[in-house]
């Protein structure tokens, strides 16, 4: 139902998948021309094979997956990535290597680069599943209503960036060229701009530091000293509350428990947070009716916050249709 898509999932920042407002997308589009490009640039197939791919992909009239793609990615940009593919099975896979399933491999790789091509151009986004395989949406067929423009990329640029100081500030250079995935040189630029909008923020820790001066009145209020009004939450694994800044020590409070939540392979575990800070891991495991939690508890954990914890665990469940198991 058109009528209640109310977000769009692509690649945005650092060549990651986001999930944004389809009326922010052609502003995500517009600054990505200013952000670092991400690992997937070479055999990226030139604008014509995009094009008619995505002329192709619009006569089927239904969403489609990498499979449907196959038979789209023209022979010669296939012709063009083998080589590529035959030197990557030789350095990195172990066993022999047909022509025949270096081929295949080929044309999986250049549907994939189709795919990552077209929603670089705003055209194409995640949808639901088909079947087992991610499917892919026309924005045209999407979001057919959406008014759609790529504006200026210095401008789109700039109003991310003071939406972001607005939702995370305080912060520095480096956490804005982080969440952007742009050059220091580059956002060190723009924020000269932003000048006469922030101010510096003194904090012997962490120097560096800025905000939007519109919000120094509220960032200057006292904290609550309340405990109910810093109601206990669970976040996923990858919260945008643990991405969002370059230098993460302020998540935890100990260099021993940031071991714990930021893992190897940029594994970052799902947190309890308390007051700001991650008090505790917490791990699923979905029956066919119920859902148990089991905690792993941090250096800030107390045991007075196991009953806390239960109300936002519950919402969990519910949330995926199951009752709350057992909490461990």
């Amino acid at each position: 139902d058109p009528a209640k898509r109310s977000l769009v999932r692509c690649w945005g920042q650092r060549g990651t998948l986001h999930i944004y407002a389809p009326e922010d997308w052609a502003l995500i589009l517009a600054a990505r021309l200013k952000w670092s490009p991400g690992g997937r640039t070479k055999f990226m197939p030139d604008a014509a094979v995009v094009a008619d791919a995505e002329e192709r992909v619009a006569a089927l009239g239904r969403l489609v997956t990498r499979t449907d793609l196959l038979d789209i990615a023209p022979d010669a940009y296939v012709d063009e990535v083998e080589p590529h593919i035959r030197k990557w099975a030789k350095q990195m896979v172990k066993g022999e290597h047909t022509d025949e399933n270096i081929r295949a491999t080929a044309v999986r790789f250049a549907a994939s680069r189709l795919v990552w091509a077209m929603s670089h151009r705003g055209t194409l986004c995640h949808a639901n599943k088909v079947g087992n395989e991610q499917g892919y949406a026309l924005r045209t067929q999407w979001f057919g209503d959406l008014d759609f423009e790529i504006g200026d990329a210095d401008d789109a640029a700039m109003t991310l960036i003071r939406r972001y100081i607005a939702s995370c500030g305080p912060v520095t250079d480096r956490d804005v060229a982080h969440f952007c995935g742009a050059k220091i040189t580059a956002t060190r630029r723009w924020l000269k701009a932003l000048k006469p909008e922030t101010t510096a923020i003194a904090c012997e820790e962490k120097p560096g530091l800025f905000a939007l001066t519109a919000d120094i009145d509220a960032l200057t209020e006292p904290a609550p000293t309340d405990d109910e009004l810093w109601p206990i939450s669970v976040l996923p694994m990858w919260d945008g509350y643990l991405m969002m800044h370059a230098d993460k020590r302020w998540t935890t409070a100990t260099e021993a428990d940031e071991k714990q939540v930021w893992r190897k392979s940029a594994v970052v575990k799902s947190v309890v947070l308390q007051r700001g800070r991650a008090v505790a891991i917490w791990e699923h495991k979905m029956m066919a009716k119920r859902v148990d939690v089991t905690l792993t508890p941090l250096s800030s954990w107390t045991p007075e916050l196991r009953a806390a914890v239960k109300k936002p665990i519950k919402a969990f469940g519910k949330h995926l249709g199951l009752v709350t198991g057992r909490l461990k």
